[in-house]
């Protein structure tokens, strides 16, 4: 047993404190961007539309974030706003090469670039 360990494990025991447990990175997630986004996009338009969210994958190069790409600025504006409300960061994505639509970028809340 480690040292740190052992030290959770008195200070757990007589000082009745919870254990010691690492920092965890957040990280978005996909379904929960998802979400946020159809229903968002559902309030504008008055019906559910799945098409009108075309991606939302891992972004390559920011950890724990997600790229959503939806086929309208209207669109994007309403999802940006429904995933703030939700506690989440959003920036303009890189436009997406050759296709239509508008990226955004999804961070965890809080979290600098």
């Amino acid at each position: 047993m480690s040292r740190r360990n052992k030290a959770a494990m008195i200070r757990e025991v007589i000082l009745g404190a919870p254990p010691y447990r690492p920092p965890q990175r957040k990280v978005v997630q996909a379904h929960n961007v998802r979400r946020h986004a159809a229903r968002a996009i559902a309030e504008r338009l008055g019906s559910p539309m799945p098409e009108a969210i075309l991606s939302c994958d891992r972004d390559p190069d920011t950890a724990g974030a997600m790229l959503l790409h939806v086929n309208s600025g209207g669109n994007a504006i309403e999802c940006e706003n429904a995933l703030r409300s939700a506690g989440y960061r959003v920036e303009p994505g890189d436009p997406p090469p050759g296709e239509y639509g508008v990226r955004l970028r999804i961070l965890p809340g809080g979290e600098a670039r």
